[in-house]
């Protein structure tokens, strides 16, 4: 298993962190070349720009050997209504066929918006299970939850 995320403030790593201690998967960082800010405004400005866009970000690592992986958990914030642009640039540049991907998605009080279902829109011939959506300030104390929706979908690792 792969965690792969992408997190600006934090929120989406905690998250990743506990899959990955729940399930023992292999965590990876979505990380751009350019970054985002200095501050918060700024980095929604971007972003913004990106979306209008539809820029491809470069990332700064990509995974070698994506045939090691079966389930690819897939995180990220909820950015201007869809994923951040730098996830589209990752899904894009990997090979997702006969894969399993697992979403993740952190979020104000928009809810998960168009994620998932821009997630499901690109031609990854994969299979996308059903998916994880914490309220930013729920995040903290998400734990539970996390447990019972990777036991729900058969991921949890036996203690």
């Amino acid at each position: 298993m792969l965690i792969a995320y992408f997190s600006l403030s934090g929120n989406t790593r905690l998250i990743a962190r506990d899959i990955q201690r729940m399930t023992g998967g292999e965590l990876f960082e979505i990380r751009p070349v350019r970054r985002y800010g200095p501050d918060f405004d700024t980095a929604v400005e971007q972003a913004r720009q990106e979306l209008r866009e539809q820029a491809r970000p470069k990332l700064k690592e990509t995974i070698s050997d994506m045939s090691r992986y079966d389930v690819v958990f897939v995180g990220f914030p909820n950015w201007v209504g869809t994923m951040p642009m730098p996830v589209f640039s990752f899904l894009e540049q990997h090979d997702f066929r006969e894969k399993t991907i697992v979403p993740f998605c952190t979020h104000g009080t928009s809810g998960p918006a168009n994620t998932i279902n821009d997630l499901k829109a690109l031609p990854l011939h994969a299979t996308v299970r059903d998916a994880l959506s914490v309220y930013r300030n729920d995040v903290r104390d998400a734990e539970g939850r996390v447990r019972a929706w990777l036991k729900d979908l058969g991921y949890l690792k036996e203690d």
